[in-house]
């Protein structure tokens, strides 16, 4: 014998369904928390060359940043870019040609001819920034000067763009998620050292200045970019064919042995046990 459910019954069970699927969810973080959604790109950031001209006695730099792009969706008018409201913005060109532009807050809003979905552009912009922040590593991200605090031989700057901080020293997409290869080409005082991503390409001294250039060709997200120039004194060693760079403030080479002497061996440990050796350069 085949039970019926009365009609009734049934509806009963489908108002309920619908109730609970409608019925708002807690919010996993908790009620004073706004999930905050990734930002939509319009591209796919192919390249970040930035080239950064220093001034530490006025505490401020001059650059241009060149994204290389291609276009997610055809017709575009517009392209986002990511700017730190601290940067003064000089002029910005599209494919060699000046372009117009609107900022809000930090973004950067790039006006393009009618956009082709994946057709290549180059948008650089040249910009300065004076009196960037000081401040140690416990500071807010970005670019930082390194202050004497009484000892005339503590200069340089160092940054931090974890993870949304890099814009304010280079005009890019700044958010991770998308990945592009970089390139860093910094100008110092002659008597700095500059470290940044991948391997080292150029270091020529003209004058009292020197300028140094690294390429990173492994994509990565734009807050791994990082620059960090100053006195330093050098020891380089190998390991597995990778060159290791060990890198202290002037004066203090003296310490490297004691204090990363066990680097090898830490690299040795993880990539046996993860069964994948080091991945980046150097």
């Amino acid at each position: 014998r085949v039970m019926r459910r009365p009609a009734s019954a049934a509806l009963v069970l489908v108002l309920a369904a619908v109730s609970s699927a409608q019925a708002p969810r807690s919010n996993p973080f908790g009620p004073d928390v706004t999930p905050k959604l990734a930002p939509t790109r319009t591209f796919d950031l192919l390249d970040l060359d930035v080239t950064l001209d220093t001034n530490w006695a006025g505490r401020s730099f001059r650059g241009t940043a060149v994204n290389t792009l291609a276009p997610l969706r055809s017709g575009l008018r517009e392209l986002r870019l990511m700017a730190g409201e601290e940067l003064t913005i000089a002029r910005v060109t599209v494919d060699g040609k000046p372009a117009s532009y609107r900022r809000e807050g930090r973004s950067l809003f790039v006006t393009v001819p009618p956009t082709k979905k994946g057709r290549v552009h180059r948008v650089a912009v040249s910009y300065s920034s004076k009196a960037a922040k000081g401040g140690g590593f416990g500071s807010e991200g970005g670019f930082h000067w390194i202050e004497p605090n009484g000892d005339p031989g503590r200069q340089g700057f160092w940054t931090q763009g974890e993870t949304e901080y890099n814009s304010n020293w280079a005009p890019t997409w700044d958010y991770p998620n998308d990945l592009a290869t970089s390139t860093t080409r910094v100008t110092v005082p002659k008597a700095w050292t500059v470290i940044g991503n991948g391997v080292k390409k150029s270091d020529v001294v003209s004058g009292e200045r020197r300028t140094v250039v690294w390429r990173m060709d492994q994509p990565h997200v734009t807050y791994l970019l990082a620059s960090y120039a100053f006195p330093m004194d050098v020891k380089t060693a190998r390991w597995r064919g990778k060159p290791l760079i060990y890198a202290v403030p002037q004066g203090l080479g003296g310490l490297i042995d004691d204090s990363f002497s066990d680097t090898p061996g830490m690299l040795d440990f993880f990539s046996d046990w993860f069964g994948v050796p080091y991945a980046w350069p150097k």
